[in-house]
């Protein structure tokens, strides 16, 4: 896995799925882990925990795939917005999909990676306004 999640395990993923109820997914390509996502609803909010491409196989849409394959979720399952923490260094790609900051809320882990709260409504054609949820 590429920074921030070169640590992430199966084991973590599971850990997840048991103790907070996130629903992991990995997408599997030639018998290799290629991609993965993991989220969870928070209220009427779609929580995107982590969402990552191998690097070898980045720029094949797998991790744009997987984002969208969430957001669907999030949209059967009666969810009004999707929010998830943004790598700093991903912004411009998460600008690209129809994110946008949520407030100046920011977060910085030890390790100095930093990340921006982002999100969307998971409605079409609608721009986040006023409050949120």
């Amino acid at each position: 896995m590429a920074a921030p999640f070169e640590n992430l395990s199966i084991g973590d993923m599971l850990y997840d799925k048991d103790t907070k109820d996130y629903h992991p997914y990995i997408y599997e390509y030639k018998g290799d882990i290629a991609g993965f996502v993991i989220f969870g609803k928070e209220s009427q909010t779609l929580f995107i925990d982590a969402w990552g491409t191998v690097p070898k196989y980045q720029n094949r849409g797998i991790g744009g795939a997987m984002l969208r394959w969430a957001e669907t979720w999030g949209r059967s399952n009666r969810c009004d917005a999707v929010k998830l923490w943004a790598y700093q260094r991903a912004i411009r790609t998460y600008q690209y999909l129809g994110y946008e900051f949520i407030g100046d809320e920011r977060l910085t882990l030890k390790s100095n990676e930093r990340f921006r709260l982002m999100g969307k409504k998971l409605l079409y054609n609608s721009k986040l306004t006023g409050h949120w949820p």
